[in-house]
């Protein structure tokens, strides 16, 4: 058997554990038992592995004989030598980590294989507990676990241990060489320490678990108990043993009585030598488990009680252990265990600590394994110690100093370790109290006793004794964050433990009760244990003797005797005597030692009373307990603050008056009193402010001042914590949700402290921030007051800027309330304003010093997060510093806009105006910049596995980002366009950690979805790197750094650079991988989700964003066709799915009525997974027209082929359809809008800025799926302000279930409904019209640059032609906009197909049989572009199309006149409407709509007119023409030409562009070409003749200047040049010259194109009249006359032309071949018509 040195298996193996896959695990287990078997257990290094290593030939597990590089055999021995591991092992194991865990880590192959080494460790030991742990009735049968031994398990414990120490050694050697504070050593041993120690506590599962699966024989358990029973006693590696050892010391029954009478005579004979017990407290308290364990086992039948003596065998032996501290070692490990990290809040802690003098005989537990000692400090103490001995001040030895550790990190156990030991040692308390219950008893009588005898109290004496208080404290430390393990106290009245209460609480040793109480808090963890905790005080009650909760006015001060039970009626009692006494200034004498009094005297010799320190510890353990119940439940809280008249309250009042060491529990307790009223919280403030400003009535108005007057009152640092905590409840949100229409309410006074200073709570703000917190960071104090401080004081900021609601403003305005005075309490909106402590906190958080300490916070570092648990106060820190700069940022805009000139009016009570600014920052961004080490830290925090810190780390990078590039491109469109201005770019490509920085990405884009916020954090990543891509080419963003572009040469970088595209691992790459895994999904799923399509989405859309923003995206193109060995496209291609109307969408099928009774809209994500869809799909089309078009410019032939057989060829599909035509599916759904009216009230709201506000939520958990898909806290905020004004001004009351109340929320929850039904129907059809208009682009593309043969293209283009021209009436009736796109593809496709048709090959009659086969088969298109044109809906861009379509059909269809006749026959049958609209186009119509009307009028004339001598002669359509003075009207618009020709020749400023006379000169032209046509018969001619068209032609005078000197036209220039008006030009139109868009092209108007229109049409007259018309004739001969010159000058230039006939013309110059056409053109005219009026 060999082992396996890959992790793939092992993490295949937990997969299917995880996954109940029980055929992969039988399988896999069955591979790996040699590994499962060994755990740990590994061949070591020998001299044989490293020379076959060496000889660079190797043969893997996997059968592969592998070349050995000489830098992987310096490597695998470099590992070997570390890990003493064997060298082939070790190269194996190197070689699978630099295959796995390296491309996903990004570290070196080396750091990956060590990695590798301690996963595969980890995957072990969890699989084998696992099984262990499994019933074997569940048909799991694991042949390794029968192999697995005891001597195993000792022996890997044993390998961690060494492993340590070898570590310790290389430590050692390192810094004997002098790199040990090199990072690239500390961060990989600091990494094997931590998986060593996570091992141990794995092992420590593990040895439980086989315990309790097979008792273990008494030689395995001597070998671990002595094993580990021989580490030094403040070793903590032996709570790993606890758990297994204390199983098998306690379930006795499982052996025969032999052998527990064995394991008796054992461990009790510890007990003879108690003085080496007593150095080993371990064993004395795993004997102590054992006897507690052993009494119960002889209960259980009488023969072995009558075997055992019970005082000698049990009795003496349990007290002698707990005498030599077998309890304070359980308080030890109790401890270490606890969990404080799971509460910030700091009341949580003690408010004494009574470990301190509980736990003064064993050490507490270290981590010193984990650790290296500081020489230097060790030394410098040593010396410290032997000179204090030398001078007589120190009896201590120098060897007795403590060594001093280098503060790498804190080790701590696993949270799922300290709990798992914490339910064993749960069952050892339950026994212990259950079982030794006589124990208790006598620690209690003996220690009253002892108070008796005593004539003063010593705490040492005392301490020394006091067992049961550690025993109490242990259950504190055990229960106080485990609140199911502390409601088994309480479940049962009748239980052993319930009644351990009873009898605890009956007791007159201070201390006892102060610990008891310290127990009760811990057991009060939980809203029901607290209640349950009440109640039992409350039933105490009656077993004391009846006690008023008010002082009594006489009788002994000693209060030792009026109780012996802990109860509500004792705690108040004993708080009201205190209260007594501290205010008087009497001589008192107290007479019990119990609670003794030192007294002082002050200068007027009245005696001060003041606590001692038993009294300290008294009060304590009271205070503690009820700030605990009252913390935990409210409704606990509300009866001790109401009781007697709210008596409490005044009793810590006084008590806090008298100042003594307790103020500052006294304030944590009125923190936790304190509520939701606005009475409770206005009543604390006035104690609170009265207990600080009421020595200091006449203040004056300073910082310094205030400051001077806090400190006078907070004098430690217990205090000032609890001041702060009182602050923070206090400024605490008070309504709850019923109450959200009430007057928005200040949780304090308006006037508070008005008569002595500033009022309101500025002051408090102000020197918590800008003193306590500023101080905090710049110096170094006990991690045990700072961290606590610095939660709370962030928690505070946290508070006050979340109630500052930035959008107050904007909102109050969008729903048109008018006075916002009357959504406040106070009735007056400025001062409401002024007073907010969020204002107050935003104005101090821009000052420097407290920007910089809130930035020190943040800045903890991503190593330092990364060792610690999420759950840890270093964690939290961070995440609240990163909480408050987001809120901050959020707000800033509304500071500045809106509060800042209502902060600095010079009537403001609150605050000194002047003292109020941003500090110089125009924004707090630029305090973030000046900070690129934190910058780069909140890009790391983005990696973290932890789901909040890199969430909130995220929004401020997202914030920062933003402001660095727009402001960046704004400096840039003003400066040189050479110098970058995006400072967060700038940094992202210089710093060091900027790899990390695109690892960090990665890592959260790949990490596990464990929860829905895993979810939302990648939608989250992806949405801000789609954001931050550029929508025009050639800027770089940070979106191209991370996603791998060398944003300097905009390339994908270099193989070796890591991070890079080219790279192995890349951002991109991920982004392509998440992609493909949910497109493989896809195929499986019949329901289509919203989260997995929104992602592929927003994927693709950064794929396409990316190339669209590169010059030259070849490189990234390339890169996409081989991704993973896989071209992107193709896969895009291959993996789509067909949809359609019965397709699920999120649990729901398409309703296509959109209006607020849809669920399909209105309930969960079902029409977002549409809409997200359609988007989808969308953008393959894009990123594939993309890619089609850069293959056929760049790439391969072959490549382009490939692409295009997927879209269009049929073959492979059984529908027998193109893929192309599947991606129209998105088309079948057709949502009609059936929204219904808002309600009238809210006519007034400006919905413009609501629907703005409105965006999709990001994920749905599953209690959400049928709650709204979009965040509609924009409506429940205007509604909220509504009810507030509604309810102000007494025109609604929303109190109770009134039905005022339910029709409003009614209304509100329609009116999101209806805003819901909107936007959906509003972005479904933006998207579905983006979907089509790629599909037609894609279309074109494929024809266009497909490499299609003619005849393929031709057979495409009919296909297309079929498949779309059905739906486009359809779509015409349904939405033109869905049209416009089809027709023009239409529009693309005939143009080619005509293209292609002339350039094919053929005979003449195939020819005329190809084009009648062509236009029938296209005559649908002509029928459709009719309808089209006829239909109301369609638009003036949509009829120019259509009448092109039309045009080029009749064009191509002229040569057969069975085909015209059809056509005719259509036309006839469509009635007059259809040459109606073209005729009303023609004369009304705009742009290209006009041209392209009269070009089909035209082309329809000639048409009809070719066909003569049928029965339809076309008069039909001449008629129809010439109705409603049609011909009239087009001739006055030859007029009108001549008014806008003159006023282009004009001296003034230009009045029209090129672009405009163009379109007027091409529009007369087009009309001059109708008019002819028209003339071609004779009633036409007979109507134009009547209209006076020659009077309309000799009236354009422009038409009458002389020819060869032109027209001199002032225009406007076409382009815009620069940021000024448009430059005027002069243009000359004559001959000679035309009027285009540049100059060296002919495209354009010259004067032949009008002259030759104008005499074709007269000549058609005279023609069509015959020459009897002697009116026309004579009109004829007076134009002859108005164009003397003309005809004058085009004969002199023919007769100059034909001199220079022999002369070439270069076929280049195209110029002059046209104006040579158009002068044989006109010769010929003038000739014809000369002969025709002659």
């Amino acid at each position: 058997m060999s082992y396996h040195w890959s992790t793939i298996p092992f993490a295949s193996l937990y997969g299917a554990i995880k996954h109940n896959q029980l055929d992969i695990q039988l399988k896999l287990s069955a591979e790996l038992q040699f590994d499962l078997q060994n755990l740990l257990l590994k061949p070591k290094r020998s001299d044989a592995s490293r020379s076959r290593l060496e000889q660079g030939k190797l043969t893997f597990s996997d059968g592969i004989e592998y070349q050995l590089n000489e830098t992987f055999v310096v490597n695998a021995n470099k590992l070997a030598d570390e890990l003493n591991l064997d060298e082939l092992a070790a190269a194996e194991l190197l070689y699978f980590a630099s295959q796995n865990e390296q491309k996903y880590s990004g570290t070196s192959a080396l750091d990956s294989a060590k990695a590798a080494y301690h996963t595969r460790r980890q995957y072990i030991l969890q699989i084998v507990t696992y099984y262990l742990c499994k019933s074997s009735s569940e048909g799991l049968k694991t042949a390794f676990l029968s192999e697995l031994s005891y001597d195993t398990i000792l022996s890997c414990y044993q390998c961690i241990e060494q492993e340590l120490d070898d570590i310790k050694q290389l430590v050692d050697r390192s810094r004997l060489m002098g790199n040990f504070s090199d990072p690239n050593l500390l961060k990989p041993i600091i990494y094997r320490r931590d998986s060593l120690f996570v091992e141990h506590q794995l092992l420590g599962e593990l040895y439980y678990a086989k315990v309790s699966l097979s008792r273990m024989q008494p030689t395995d358990f001597d070998k671990i108990f002595n094993h580990f029973t021989s580490f030094s006693t403040n070793d903590i590696l032996v709570i790993s043993y606890l758990p297994g050892t204390m199983k098998q010391v306690s379930e006795l029954e499982r052996y025969s009585d032999e052998e527990v009478k064995n394991m008796h005579r054992k461990l009790t004979g510890l007990t003879q030598e108690s003085h080496k017990l007593a150095e080993n407290p371990i064993k004395a308290f795993l004997v102590l488990v054992f006897l507690v364990n052993f009494i119960p086992w002889c209960k259980s039948e009488s023969s072995r009680t009558k075997q055992f003596d019970f005082t000698s065998n049990v009795e003496n032996p349990i007290k002698l252990l707990i005498s030599i501290g077998a309890l304070e070692q359980f308080l030890s490990l109790a401890t270490e265990i606890s969990r404080p990290e799971c509460c910030s809040d700091p009341r949580a802690d003690l408010m004494y600590d009574f470990r301190l003098f509980l736990q003064q005989h064993i050490p507490k537990f270290s981590p010193f394994r984990f650790l290296d000692v500081d020489t230097d400090a060790t030394n410098q103490l040593k010396r410290a110690i032997q000179q204090q001995r030398l001078n007589g001040n120190l009896t201590a030895d120098e060897t007795e100093a403590e060594i001093i550790y280098i503060p790498t990190k804190v080790y701590s156990f696993e949270a799922h370790f300290s709990d798992f030991c914490a339910s064993v040692f749960s069952e050892y308390v339950h026994s212990f109290v259950k079982n030794a219950a006589f124990v208790l008893t006598h620690l209690r009588d003996m220690e009253e006793d002892l108070l008796l005898l005593s004539d003063t109290l010593e705490l040492e004496v005392l301490s020394k004794n006091a067992d049961l208080e550690r025993f109490y404290l242990a259950v504190y430390y055990l229960y106080r964050s485990r609140p199911q393990l502390s409601a088994q106290f309480w479940e049962d009245s009748s239980s052993s433990l319930y009644g351990f209460l009873q009898w605890a609480s009956r007791c007159n040793s201070p201390l006892i009760v102060s610990t008891f109480c310290c127990l009760l808090s811990a057991l009060s963890n939980s809203n029901e244990n607290a209640i349950n905790a009440f109640n039992f005080l409350q039933l105490t009650n009656t077993s004391t003797q009846e006690l008023s909760l008010k002082t009594p006015v006489g009788g002994s001060t000693s209060i030792s005797n009026r109780f012996s039970c802990v109860s509500w009626s004792s705690i108040f009692s004993s708080l009201a005597f205190y209260s007594k006494q501290l205010s008087s200034k009497l001589p008192i004498t107290l007479s019990d030692h119990s609670y003794s009094l030192h007294q002082s005297t002050d200068i007027e010799k009245n005696v001060i009373v003041q606590l001692g320190e038993d009294s300290l510890i008294f009060l304590s353990g009271f205070l503690q307990l009820i700030s605990d119940i009252a913390r935990n439940s409210d409704r606990a809280r509300a009866e001790l603050y109401e009781s007697d008249n709210r008596q409490l309250i005044a009793i810590l009042t006084d008590i806090l008056k008298a100042n003594t060491p307790l103020s500052g529990s006294i304030l944590m307790v009125m923190s936790s009193l304190v509520g939701d009223g606005v009475n409770e919280r206005q009543q604390v403030w006035s104690i609170l402010d009265s207990w600080i400003f009421s020595k200091h009535s006449k203040l004056r108005q300073s910082s310094a001042v205030l400051k001077d007057v806090f400190l006078s009152s907070l004098k430690s640092p217990l205090e000032v914590i609890g001041f702060s905590t009182l602050v923070l409840k206090l400024l605490q949100p008070m309504k709850t949700q019923d109450e959200i229409y009430d007057p928005t309410e200040i949780p304090f006074p308006l006037d508070l402290g008005s008569n002595y200073r500033n009022q309101g709570v500025w002051p408090y703000v102000e020197f918590l921030t800008t003193e306590i917190f500023v101080e905090l960071t710049n110096k170094k104090y006990a991690e045990d007051y700072s961290t606590p401080l610095k939660l709370t004081l962030l928690s505070l900021w946290e508070t006050c800027l979340a109630q500052l609601d930035p959008e107050m403003i904007m909102d109050a305005s969008a729903c048109n309330l008018k006075d916002l005075d009357n959504i406040t309490a106070c009735k007056n909106i400025i001062q409401y304003l002024q007073s907010h402590p969020g204002t107050a906190v935003l104005t101090f958080l821009y000052r420097m010093p407290v920007h910089n300490a809130l930035f020190t916070i943040a800045n903890l570092g991503i190593d330092a997060l990364n060792e610690t648990d999420p759950e840890s106060k270093e964690s939290k820190l961070v995440l609240k510093a990163l909480n408050v700069i987001e809120l901050l940022l959020d707000r800033e805009s509304f500071y500045t806009d809106e509060l800042l000139p209502i902060l600095t009016l010079p009537d403001n009570p609150f605050y000194i105006p002047s003292a109020i600014s941003t500090g110089g920052l125009q924004s707090f961004v630029e305090a973030l910049l000046l900070n690129l080490p934190l910058l780069a830290n909140i890009a790391l925090y983005v990696g973290l596995s932890d789901s909040e810190i890199p969430k909130v780390a995220l929004s401020i990078f997202k914030k920062v980002t933003l402001y660095s590039s727009s402001k960046g491109i704004a400096e840039l469109s003003l400066g040189s366009r050479l110098l970058r201005k995006d400072k967060v770019l700038t940094m992202l490509e210089t710093i060091d950690e900027s790899t990390r920085i695109r690892y960090s990405f990665i890592e959260q884009l790949e990490a596990p979805i464990a929860e829905p916020q895993s979810v939302t954090l990648k939608i989250e990543v992806l949405q801000f790197l789609n954001q931050n891509l550029p929508s025009t080419p050639g800027i770089a963003t940070v979106s191209h750094f991370l996603l791998g572009l060398d944003t300097r040469s905009m390339t994908i970088g270099e193989k070796n650079d890591l991070g890079y595209i080219a790279s192995e691992k890349s951002l991109l790459k991920s982004i392509v991988t998440l992609l493909r895994l949910i497109l493989q999904e896809f195929r499986k799923v019949t329901d289509i989700e919203y989260i997995p399509v929104r992602i592929c989405a927003l994927c693709l859309e950064i794929i396409y964003k990316l190339v669209k923003s590169l010059h030259k995206p070849y490189e990234l193109l390339n890169f996409l066709r081989d991704v993973e060995d896989s071209n992107l496209f193709v896969d895009l291609l291959t993996t789509t799915r067909k949809i359609g109307i019965d397709t699920f969408w999120n649990g729901r099928t398409f309703d296509s009525a959109i209006s607020s009774k849809n669920l399909f809209v209105t309930q969960g994500g079902s029409m977002c997974a549409l809409i997200a869809f359609t988007m989808y799909r969308s953008l393959i089309l894009q990123l594939v027209a993309l890619e089609l078009r850069h293959t056929s410019l760049y790439g391969s032939y072959s490549l382009t082929r490939k692409y295009v057989n997927l879209l269009i060829d049929s073959k492979n599909y059984g529908r027998g359809s193109p893929r192309l035509f599947e991606f129209l599916d998105v088309l079948e759904f057709k949502p009609k809008n059936m929204i219904e009216r808002a309600n009238a009230a809210f006519e007034k709201f400006n919905f413009e800025y609501i629907l703005k506000k409105i965006g999709i939520k990001t994920s749905f958990s599953h209690e959400e799926i049928n709650s709204f898909a979009y965040d509609m806290s924009i409506v429940d905020r205007i509604s909220a302000l509504v009810g507030k004004e509604s309810q102000s001004l007494g025109l609604l009351s929303l109190k109770g279930d009134s039905e005022n109340l339910k029709y409003f929320k009614d209304e509100f929850l329609q009116l999101k409904k209806l805003l819901i039904a909107s936007i959906s129907f509003d972005n479904f059809k933006f998207h579905q019209l983006q979907c089509l208009h790629s599909w037609a682009l894609l279309t074109q593309i494929i024809l266009n640059d497909g490499g299609l043969e003619r005849n393929t293209r031709i057979s495409f283009i009919f296909e297309v032609f079929e498949n779309i021209v059905p739906q486009l009436i359809d779509y015409l009736n349904f939405d033109v906009a869905y049209a416009q796109d089809l027709i023009s593809l239409c529009v693309c496709l005939f143009r080619i197909y005509e293209v292609d048709k002339a350039n094919i090959q053929m005979s003449e009659c195939d020819r005329e049989t190809a084009a009648l086969l062509d236009s029938t088969r296209l005559f649908p298109v002509f029928k459709t572009s009719a309808i089209g044109i006829m239909s109301p809906q369609s638009t003036p861009t949509i009829r120019a199309d259509l009448y092109v379509l039309a045009n080029n059909y009749l064009q191509q269809s002229a040569v057969n006149k069975s085909v015209l006749t059809e056509i005719m026959i259509f036309i006839r049958s469509a009635d007059q409407k259809f040459i109606g609209s073209i005729c009303n186009d023609s004369l009304t119509a705009e742009g290209s709509c006009k041209i392209t009307a009269l070009l089909l009028l035209e082309t329809l004339l000639k048409s009809s007119i070719s066909l003569q001598g049928t029965k339809l002669r076309g008069s039909f359509l001449v008629d129809t023409i010439l109705q409603n003075n049609y011909l009239l009207l087009q001739v006055q618009r030859i007029k009108s030409m001549d008014e806008i020709v003159l006023a282009c020749l004009s001296d003034r400023r230009p009045r029209m562009s090129i672009d405009s006379l163009l379109y007027e000169l091409t529009t007369l032209k087009t009309l001059f070409c109708l008019l002819t046509r028209i003339a071609q018969t004779a009633i036409g001619a007979k109507q134009l003749l009547q209209c006076d068209i020659f009077k309309a032609i000799t009236d354009c005078s422009f038409l009458a200047e002389d020819p060869e000197i032109g027209l001199t036209l002032l225009l406007e220039s076409s382009g815009n040049e620069g940021f000024g008006e448009r430059k005027s030009i002069e243009i000359i139109l004559s001959l000679d010259s035309s009027l285009s868009h540049e100059d060296n092209k002919s495209e354009g108007v010259s004067l032949y194109d009008l002259y030759i229109p104008i005499f074709q049409l007269v000549c058609s007259m005279i023609i069509s009249l015959g020459p009897q018309n002697e009116r026309c004739t004579k009109k004829a001969k007076q134009l002859t006359v108005h164009f003397s010159k003309l005809i004058t000058a085009i004969l002199k230039k023919d007769l100059s032309t034909g001199k220079k006939a022999t002369k070439e013309i270069s076929e280049t110059d195209v110029p002059e071949d046209s104006r040579l056409r158009g002068l044989h053109d006109m010769v010929k005219l003038i000739t014809l018509l000369d002969t025709l009026v002659t």
